[in-house]
């Protein structure tokens, strides 16, 4: 079907076109309030080494090559474990992550929390922040490293504030509208033909019978003819002389 008779099909039914955006935007609306905002707040977190060293590290941690990969072993301990179970559970509204970031030199983390309200993404920042350098202390303590060998690590920045988050809400009102949209076009092509089907179809008046068939002609039977017999004329007036 070319895209002129789909516009000609919205034309002749325009009120059922309306009738459809209205509809989309009902189902738009009603998708802003079933999605929530999500507000999310960043704070980014540095490893520091230990103050004392030596020849030979004694911190396992700097003996795999620096404080980078002591920075992975921290994110991969914060985004997994029963804290994470405990804060950002399944299916819950609150998240976190915690990721070394890439675009930094030095092992540096960014911490990215996100919930349904400003207050509850900022107290989620806050259990993060507060879990990652007792975690680390942990990881350490469980290969015995000394306190003075051990890493530290300390927050450098933080958001002032959360910063409010639509992608979601603004994802699921886009969807809602393509469906809206693309319904709203099938269903005016179908009721379209249906109407025009029926448009084309003989009326009769009620009451009034059906048109008979027409009667199919029977095989043609040899009619008998009658020919009329030629008749001789007499003449009533002979000759003088025929009668004797």
């Amino acid at each position: 079907m070319e895209f002129s008779e789909i516009l000609a099909q919205l034309r002749r039914r325009w009120w059922l076109v309306l009738l459809g955006l209205l509809a989309t935007g009902a189902m738009a609306y009603g998708t802003t309030l079933a999605v929530a905002v999500q507000y999310t707040a960043q704070s980014s977190l540095v490893l520091i080494p230990p103050q004392t060293t030596t020849d030979a590290p004694a911190n396992p941690f700097l003996g795999i090559g620096g404080l980078n990969p002591a920075a992975d072993v921290l994110v991969r301990a914060l985004n997994s474990g029963t804290f994470h179970d405990q804060h950002a559970p399944a299916g819950g509204s609150s998240k976190y992550t915690v990721a070394r970031d890439t675009d930094a030199s030095g092992p540096l983390l960014v911490v990215d929390a996100s919930a349904a309200t400003p207050q509850a993404a900022m107290d989620l920042l806050d259990a993060v922040v507060r879990e990652a350098p007792v975690r680390l202390a942990q990881l350490q303590k469980d290969v015995g490293v000394q306190d003075s060998l051990a890493i530290r690590i300390t927050e450098v920045a933080r958001v002032a504030a959360p910063t409010r988050d639509t992608k979601s809400q603004t994802r699921a009102m886009v969807a809602v509208a393509v469906v809206g949209l693309a319904g709203t076009v099938l269903v005016v092509r179908v009721v379209d033909t249906l109407i025009g089907r029926r448009a084309r179809r003989p009326r009769r008046r009620p009451g009034t019978p059906p048109a008979p068939r027409p009667a199919v002609p029977d095989q043609a039977q040899p009619t008998h003819e009658t020919v009329p017999h030629e008749t001789v004329p007499t003449d009533s007036h002979e000759p003088h002389g025929a009668r004797r």
